[in-house]
């Protein structure tokens, strides 16, 4: 539905459900669990040039607030979850984008150290 532009309300609450869910998992689970629901949630967004909003603001910032504990825990983590990260960024950023907070600067490291991990790896 979402790859053809169909949104409907129950599509929303899912991806909503889907966000909340993230917001629950603690970094030790956040290779296994939360690797998922990022994927569930990418695969829920709505196609960029769409009108719809991905999620409201403020569950799009308890999203990015807890990926980045799991990123800043001593947990070992799915390499994963910083490149699905990396692109849920291109569905947030719209949402956050009048919110000022840490998130941003969570989400400038993320786009540095993936150019980073990018330079080093091509180059």
């Amino acid at each position: 539905m979402v790859q053809n532009g169909l949104e409907t309300q129950n599509l929303d609450r899912y991806r909503n459900e889907v966000a909340a869910s993230i917001t629950g998992i603690p970094p030790r689970r956040a290779s296994n669990e939360g690797v998922v629901l990022l994927r569930h949630l990418l695969a829920l967004a709505p196609q960029p040039e769409s009108d719809t909003a991905f999620l409201p603001p403020t569950r799009a910032v308890q999203v990015l607030q807890t990926i980045q504990k799991w990123i800043s825990s001593d947990e070992e983590l799915d390499p994963m979850i910083e490149s699905q990260t990396t692109w849920l960024l291109l569905h947030l950023a719209p949402v956050v984008q009048s919110l000022q907070g840490a998130h941003w600067f969570f989400a400038f490291d993320l786009i540095e150290n993936t150019l980073e991990v990018s330079i080093l790896t091509t180059g």
